[in-house]
């Protein structure tokens, strides 16, 4: 079985975490590359002068802690290698999810995705989907289009048409990485969700990046 690239977001210190989903994706058979998160208490000034504080407060309503800030470049980061590299489509993972035994056959059921997706949530905060715009994938699987912002980054299949897209609104860093990627309206990605969530997230885990 063929997969996409799997990138895993993981802090360098964080072995017990890359242990953790390193396990689960060779269990799998799922190959993957760890991607070196951003510590967000050691950014360069680069990344510094690329904040925009006025323009956080503007859209999350407060300053974003170092943690957002290095979880944003850490993701921003991966849409960058995807465009200079020229990868079609990824699995972008953090390290603290846990997989389903069906994530193989999700991703090779790719084909029957809707026509015009950019970005498949698989692991999301069930935000509300259309009743129409529901296609059956297989078993209890179901694909949904959202009418309300669906969260998180812990697990989703970007294509890089959407990579393109959410590079261009990302910058400068104003907004947590998961208030980007669910952005229905203001990056033009075209965001579709499986349901019921496939990659949850896993709880024991402390913050670390």
């Amino acid at each position: 079985m063929k997969f996409p690239p799997v990138f895993v977001v993981n802090l360098e210190t964080s072995t017990d975490r890359r242990k953790f989903i390193s396990d689960q994706l060779d269990k799998l058979g799922i190959p993957f590359e760890i991607f070196p998160a951003t510590n967000g208490r050691k950014l360069t000034k680069w990344e510094i002068s690329n904040y925009d504080s006025a323009g956080a407060i503007k859209s999350c309503g407060r300053e974003m802690t170092p943690g957002e800030i290095g979880c944003s470049y850490s993701h921003l980061y991966i849409y960058k290698k995807m465009l200079d590299e020229n990868i079609e489509q990824a699995l972008i993972l953090e390290d603290d999810v846990i997989l389903c035994d069906e994530l193989p056959e999700i991703l090779s059921r790719e084909p029957e995705f809707p026509e015009d997706w950019e970005l498949m949530f698989l692991s999301h905060n069930n935000a509300v989907s259309s009743v129409w715009d529901r296609k059956k994938l297989f078993g209890r699987y179901h694909i949904v289009k959202f009418v309300e912002h669906p969260c998180w980054t812990s697990g989703y299949i970007l294509k890089k048409s959407g990579a393109e897209k959410l590079f261009d609104y990302g910058f400068p860093i104003r907004m947590p990485a998961d208030l980007l990627t669910g952005d229905l309206y203001n990056t033009g990605v075209k965001i579709y969700g499986i349901k019921p969530v496939c990659i949850p997230q896993n709880k024991e885990f402390e913050e670390t990046i």
